[in-house]
């Protein structure tokens, strides 16, 4: 046999493998214990890292900020100080027979009253 068609039966299994019987779990993602989803002003960014969440599994993880009345399209990768109500959007990417996970949790950055 030749090593092409070798090459071209090997695609083919992993092909019926993943379409036919290989299922992929789904999973959630959840803030860790102790970590807050909120701050009063101090003029710093959102300080939030793959650390902070729990999940199954591994996989790349993407964490996004947007205003929360923005339109999702605004999603970005740099957070805000000012203060106010945000989206973080977390995605964890399918890996080892886990499905891509995507949660929203809602931060906010309390104005601080000087009195």
């Amino acid at each position: 046999m030749k090593k092409r068609t070798i090459v071209i039966l090997l695609f083919v299994f992993i092909f019926v493998c993943l379409a036919a019987s290989c299922e992929l779990t789904p999973r959630t993602i959840t803030i860790k214990e102790g970590v807050k989803l909120s701050k009063s002003y101090d003029g710093k960014p959102i300080e939030l890292t793959k650390d902070c969440f729990v999940y199954e599994g591994s996989g790349e993880v993407t964490i996004e900020y947007k205003e929360a009345d923005a339109p999702d399209s605004s999603y970005s990768y740099e957070s805000s100080s000012d203060a106010g109500s945000y989206n973080v959007r977390v995605t964890v990417k399918a890996s080892r027979g886990y499905a891509t996970a995507v949660a929203v949790f809602v931060y906010t950055i309390n104005p601080v009253i000087i009195m």
